[in-house]
């Protein structure tokens, strides 16, 4: 269904997607835990924290938070990823503002990211 989408719609698999397909599994491994454990410090528990702090508002630390780490990661990503890209990075912030601890967010993107890497290209 969603390999018919972007054939449809004439696009392309992110380059990104592509490459981490090649890898050997314990590299995938590797590079998922520590995607889960730095991104979730620096995009996630830090920066907001911080910007709540700075702003008296724990909104405007994840919306800024939430932004700048989409403008990051869409160059890696593409169009076809910055979809699903919006919607995690919305569920990571949302979990993190709803519970302020950064090991369930880590807990989140890891499961996020083993759907990414290992169930999402048997569809494209």
């Amino acid at each position: 269904m969603l390999g018919d989408a972007v054939t449809t719609l004439n696009l392309e698999q992110p380059a990104t997607l592509s490459a981490i397909g090649q890898l050997s599994l314990p590299v995938k491994v590797a590079v998922v835990g520590t995607a889960v454990v730095t991104e979730e410090i620096l995009w996630r528990g830090y920066p907001i924290e911080r910007l709540a702090e700075l702003t008296g508002s724990v909104w405007v630390g994840a919306a800024v938070s939430g932004f700048v780490f989409l403008a990051v990661h869409f160059p890696s990503w593409g169009l076809v990823g910055a979809i699903p890209q919006t919607i995690f990075t919305l569920v990571l912030v949302g979990v993190y503002v709803w519970s302020r601890n950064v090991v369930t967010c880590m807990l989140t993107h890891g499961v996020i990211n083993l759907v990414m890497i290992f169930v999402l290209p048997a569809f494209l």
